[in-house]
């Protein structure tokens, strides 16, 4: 059998291998010579799934197998590319090959079709060694009529074209793109989960006759390239479509064409010569991602990407796929409607909870094999069920995926120092995963992690401890939070809508304050908007941003840019009742819907903020005067709608709710507010809180307040001051006013003690370091110096 082969050495241990199987073959199908359809059958051999056992009974040296297992290995993508299967072709060539009356046992010499074609894998191999896929090659064109009729069965006229399909020299496609198909079969595209019917819908586009063109049209994290990478992946498949069995999906990169791009014209060529090779390829299907740049790029008019690329669409001589975000397809390709009418429109919409899991879940495997840990089954449902909660300004399944990512991510690496010992394999838990979204979020850790329920149910311990005297008010606020942060709150408006009313300076904006620093743990959580700056029809645009065209455009607004940086906050318009009347429609969308869209159309989301409204409306009837020291009255009521639905009570006015029924006191409150606010804003309220005058009792906790601010100014003097029994009493009785509460107490302590201090700092009659003791003479108070 060696007579026509030349010398061993111009051929690979593969075909070696393969011919002494074709002699095997020969033999028992009593054939008198070798033929190439006997190459072929051991050819298959090859890609038998226990060629390893087979090599290893042959006792063959450990590299003489790997060399063979390679080029098994392409002889399988051969077989792959033709959609046939190597087991069943085997099967069919033995029964056609089987000699009725033939020779037995003995040797078999090559026939001159055999001797051409292991020729032909040497010339074909060059100046390396002919391999079993050059023999391949060289087979398919020697076959003899049996072999030629058992591939017809199976759909393969021309057998060459089906095993090796010419690729066509495509240096610009290969050059700007980047062709998917070839990184699908080299397993290096993510596999896709679901999407199922968005696939047969981009399949079905693609097939068409004329405008075979696609266009994916979803928000930022929603998948759109993930389908695309999909389709190649199915595409190169045994099981692919045979309309689309073979296409080559190469992905156009607008940047590298216009990269380097410096005289006019130039651009142009590039495009004209891609869209040229993709035209003589008719199996390229172009992705080009984020379609909306064509029409940017290589400037304006005939010369743009979208004027080049249109004809090439419109006769049908390519097939596109493009992808884009809805707002950027309705303002760049809807107002084009030469290049809108030639894509069809496929939504990608963002995948629900359960979908969301089950891609989780497909990825989760590779992430453990990356980042060497291992990921609990509920790390999965975490993160998809925190970011949906704490991240609503983006998109699932990115969202997710990113924080299951970066979790792994923080479980390898949580020291950048050069002595630290690897960690053996972590476990990623919904602990880990929610380290990881509350530092996306910019959320303390507690609101996150299961211990927030516990906090919750101390909360109004928490608050009492900077509002005083308002033991209702402080409950009521609580009850609307854990309402919300337990899940049974309406998940599309904010966590909860309050309305604080009542006199001023009884801790209204002190409890907003609390509240920030409660649920945040950073008081600068709170976003204050003072309405009364916005008496004019014209300042809703402050609140927003300036529309286009005018002077601001791009300056963020001063509510809308806030809240877009931190949509975790407590949101204050004080003074409600000053505003204007279109201001107060900002107020409707924002306590119905959970958001509203800013000038520049962008969504900002308010579902995960807390939002309070103030009023000083009826006050001056409510604040009711009393011995001591002029205020008194019960603890505020909380007032809300019926069920805490926000549904209009009593012809859209507040009214009690509760066991209780509301309090005369609190009624000139209640009237003034169904007068002045428009009935839609009340019914959209879900509470509306009454804040009492403070007593006597209460501004003792107040004033310590005070003076421990003016205790820590005095610090940096090293100035230790001390008030007798009879300072406090004058301060309080000089600090008591029903119209102006705690703020007048602020002032007395001003007024008194502030100012005469800083008097005698001044002068030298206060040294730095001394101990001052503050005593009442008359209606004004003495210092007592003493060295310590």
């Amino acid at each position: 059998m060696s007579g026509g082969m030349g010398g061993d050495s111009a051929y690979a241990d593969s075909v070696l291998f393969v011919l002494g199987r074709a002699l095997v073959e020969a033999r028992s199908g009593r054939a008198r010579e070798v033929e190439p359809d006997h190459l072929l059958v051991g050819i298959g051999t090859l890609c038998r799934p226990d060629l390893a056992a087979i090599l290893a009974r042959g006792q063959q040296e450990p590299a003489v197998r790997e060399s063979i297992e390679a080029d098994a290995q392409r002889v399988m993508e051969s077989f792959a590319r033709a959609g046939i299967s190597p087991r069943r072709l085997r099967r069919s060539l033995r029964e056609a090959l089987v000699v009725e009356g033939g020779p037995g046992a003995g040797e078999r010499p090559l026939s001159r079709a055999t001797r051409r074609a292991l020729r032909r894998a040497t010339e074909l191999a060059g100046p390396e060694k002919a391999g079993a896929v050059h023999l391949l090659q060289a087979v398919l064109d020697e076959l003899t009529p049996v072999g030629r009729h058992v591939l017809k069965t199976y759909g393969i006229s021309n057998a060459s074209a089906a095993f090796f399909p010419e690729v066509p020299d495509t240096p610009h496609l290969d050059l700007y793109g980047r062709d998917l198909s070839a990184l699908a079969r080299a397993g290096k595209l993510p596999r896709l989960i679901g999407r199922g019917t968005e696939l047969r819908t981009l399949a079905r586009i693609l097939i068409r006759q004329r405008k075979a063109n696609a266009v994916l049209v979803g928000h930022a994290g929603t998948g759109k390239t993930g389908i695309v990478e999909g389709l190649a992946q199915r595409l190169v498949s045994p099981g692919a479509p045979a309309e689309l069995a073979g296409a080559r999906i190469v992905e156009l990169s607008m940047s590298a064409l216009l990269a380097g791009a410096q005289y006019r014209g130039e651009f142009e060529a590039r495009m004209q010569a891609v869209l040229a090779e993709a035209r003589d390829a008719p199996d390229v299907i172009l992705f080009i991602d984020e379609l909306h740049t064509v029409l940017r790029a290589g400037g304006r008019g005939a010369s743009d990407a979208a004027n080049v690329l249109k004809p090439a669409l419109a006769r049908g001589e390519l097939r596109c796929i493009g992808a884009t975000t809805p707002g950027e397809y309705r303002r760049d390709i809807e107002d084009d409607p030469a290049l809108q009418r030639r894509f069809e429109v496929v939504w990608v919409d963002e995948p629900d909870r359960d979908e969301a899991v089950a891609i989780l879940n497909g990825v989760a495997a590779s992430f453990a094999a990356h980042h060497g840990v291992r990921i609990e089954p509920e790390a999965v449902e975490a993160a998809v069920d925190l970011a949906i909660r704490h991240l609503p300004d983006q998109r699932l399944p990115d969202k997710a995926i990113d924080a299951l990512d970066q979790a792994c991510a923080a479980a390898r690496i949580r020291t950048l120092s050069p002595d630290a010992e690897p960690e053996p394999a972590q476990p990623i838990g919904r602990d880990e995963v929610a380290a990881v979204v509350a530092e996306r979020a910019r959320l303390p850790l507690h609101q996150v992690a299961r211990a927030e329920a516990d906090r919750l149910l101390a909360m109004e311990e928490h608050l009492r401890r900077r509002v005083v005297g308002q033991d209702e008010a402080v409950r009521a606020v609580a009850e609307a939070v854990r309402t919300g942060r337990s899940g049974l709150g309406d998940a599309r408006r904010p966590v909860g809508v309050l309305l604080f009313a009542g006199p001023t300076g009884t801790g209204k904006t002190e409890l907003a304050k609390a509240l920030a620093e409660f649920l945040f743990a950073d008081e600068r959580r709170l976003v204050r908007i003072d309405l009364s700056e916005y008496k004019e029809r014209h300042a809703v645009s402050r609140l927003l941003g300036a529309p286009p065209g005018y002077v601001g455009h791009d300056r963020e607004g001063q509510l809308s840019g806030p809240l877009r940086d931190h949509p975790h906050s407590v949101v204050l318009f004080d003074e409600v009742e000053k505003a204007h009347p279109e201001v107060l429609d900002v107020l409707l969308q924002i306590c119905d819907e959970g958001r509203l869209t800013d000038a520049r159309g962008r969504r900002v989301p308010f579902s995960e903020a807390v939002v309070i409204l103030t009023s000083n409306l009826g006050t001056g009837v409510a604040a009711r005067p009393t011995g001591g020291f002029g205020f008194a009255g019960p603890p505020p009521v909380a007032v809300a709608s019926p069920a805490g639905t926000g549904a209009p009570a009593d012809g859209g006015g507040p009214r009690a709710d509760g066991p209780g029924h509301e309090d005369p006191a609190h009624r000139p409150v209640l009237d003034a507010l169904r007068r002045h606010l428009r009935p839609e804003l009340l019914g959209r309220i879900a509470r509306i809180v009454v804040f009492s005058p403070l007593s006597g009792a209460d501004l003792e906790p107040v004033l310590d307040k005070i003076l421990e601010r003016v205790h820590t100014r005095l610090a940096a003097r090293a100035v230790t001051l001390t008030l007798t029994p009879a300072a406090r009493a004058l301060l309080l009785r000089h600090g008591s006013d029903r119209r102006a509460g705690a703020r007048f107490l602020e002032q007395s302590v001003d007024r008194l003690l502030v100012q005469p201090l800083a008097r005698a700092l001044l002068s030298g009659d206060i040294p730095d370091g001394a101990l001052v003791r503050a005593d009442a003479a008359g209606q004004a108070l003495t210092f007592v110096t003493e060295q310590p």
